[in-house]
């Protein structure tokens, strides 16, 4: 079943998908690409036959962003705990 949101099969030609290899090459500012890619989807999901589709995809970026959030302040975390055994 194809997945348009999650993994569309344009993104999936390779054995990386290409949000991952972004991230490999952007590294720190890969938040920098999700936070454009929200704001593409959600600027244009109203001029869209199937606009849900648009915000769904912006949903997917929120999340991204989300959890590369959390993922920064648990290594900032690690790395204070780390500290403080010092």
């Amino acid at each position: 079943m194809k997945d348009e949101i999650n993994h569309p099969e344009h993104y999936t030609q390779e054995k990386i998908e290409c949000i991952d290899y972004i991230k490999q090459q952007l590294g720190d500012n890969f938040k920098y690409h999700l936070e454009a890619c929200l704001v593409k989807y959600i600027h244009r999901h109203k001029h869209k036959n199937n606009p849900i589709t648009d915000l769904k995809k912006a949903q997917w970026y929120l999340q991204k962003l989300i959890d590369e959030h959390c993922q920064a302040v648990k290594q900032f975390n690690s790395l204070m705990a780390e500290e403080d055994e010092l």
